[in-house]
């Protein structure tokens, strides 16, 4: 009975981990479709599959939380951290199929920055997570200062496709396609940049 009191010091710090496998994978996958000019068709079904896994994940991780009595790190932390992760993969769905549904068959340079920078934020989160159980403070925060540069970066990139789509197409619909294409992958890095916050602020609760 006093078992489930008892905390499993690894257990929520596995929910992450393996949360930010799924996404990595995703990323990655995603940017391969955007680099390749590939169909996003193909892609779609297995985005779908990784997402669904992160939202099992997710629920499990918010099931355990309110079974558990004591926690290795603050409970809100543990939800937020949990939540701003699934997020960033339902992000790369989103763009998935938004790629299918406005019917664009020809990448923008624009389009693929973004979706590399998006690509380099999940890789420095993937390294900062794996890291979180140990409470590494140095090499994390190297992360998440990467990260945050990179947000930087990808609002400049976003600002300039958006008056490149502007100057360069006449098409309405395909502005209005477009303009929708980079704020998915632009909100999506933002969640990258909120999940480095509650990080650092995890290494402050526990410094």
């Amino acid at each position: 009975m006093f078992s489930n009191l008892i905390p499993k010091e690894t257990r929520f710090f596995d929910f992450f981990e393996k949360l930010v496998d799924l996404t990595l994978d995703a990323t990655q996958k995603f940017y391969v479709l955007v680099k390749d000019n590939e169909d996003p068709k193909h892609l779609s079904i297995i985005i779908q599959h990784l997402e669904h896994q992160a939202d099992e994940l997710t629920r499990e991780c918010i099931e355990d939380l309110h079974k558990t009595f004591l926690t290795p790190i603050d409970r809100e932390d543990i939800h937020k951290l949990i939540s701003w992760m699934d997020g960033i993969i339902d992000g790369i769905e989103e763009a998935v199929e938004s790629l299918i549904i406005f019917k664009i068959s020809e990448m923008r340079a624009d389009f693929e920055h973004l979706a590399r920078i998006l690509l380099m934020c999940v890789e420095e989160l993937h390294k900062a997570i794996k890291q979180l159980r140990l409470m590494k403070h140095t090499e994390i925060k190297q992360h998440c200062s990467v990260i945050d540069a990179l947000e930087d970066e990808g609002d400049i990139t976003f600002r300039h496709a958006m008056g490149r789509l502007f100057d360069e197409e006449l098409d309405p619909l395909t502005v209005i396609k477009w303009k929708e294409m980079y704020e998915i992958l632009e909100k999506t890095i933002d969640q990258c940049e909120e999940v480095a916050n509650i990080v650092e602020g995890i290494l402050m609760e526990n410094s």
